[in-house]
């Protein structure tokens, strides 16, 4: 399960880690506003950054098709709460709670097809799968 967490916290990295190379723009949500764009014009990363490139508030990242990649918000630098992260072909690819960057309660991941991936699915702690998904 330590794959799956890195794969998460890898992700998030990459969106903090654009914070530092996008442009500001005005002063909003406890941080400066940022967007990032690929070479296209497309936008790819848009959010908040604290002065030291802290990332907080929401942040809101897009494929290079335009489809929307993930979304969260990011309190203290961690991110928290509800994340949700779709496919390049729009099917929702994963969604569930973060406590300090860390998978939380109840994660539903999904194949591209849009079939629940049982494997990964679960109910978490600290980031560690603990049990499967419920039955409903």
């Amino acid at each position: 399960m330590a794959s799956v967490a890195f794969g998460w916290r890898r992700s998030l990295l990459v969106l903090a880690c654009l914070g530092w190379l996008a442009g500001c723009s005005t002063s909003a949500g406890g941080g400066e506003a940022f967007v990032e764009k690929y070479g296209s014009g497309q936008k790819q990363v848009e959010g908040y950054r604290l002065d030291d490139g802290t990332p907080v508030g929401r942040w809101t990242a897009w494929h290079p098709n335009g489809q929307k990649a993930t979304g969260g918000v990011f309190k203290n630098g961690s991110a928290e709460g509800r994340w949700i992260a779709w496919h390049t072909n729009g099917q929702k690819r994963m969604d569930g709670e973060l406590k300090g960057g860390e998978e939380e309660g109840r994660w539903t991941y999904w194949n591209k097809d849009g079939s629940i991936e049982h494997e990964r699915s679960g109910i978490y702690k600290v980031g560690v799968k603990i049990a499967a998904l419920p039955e409903k």
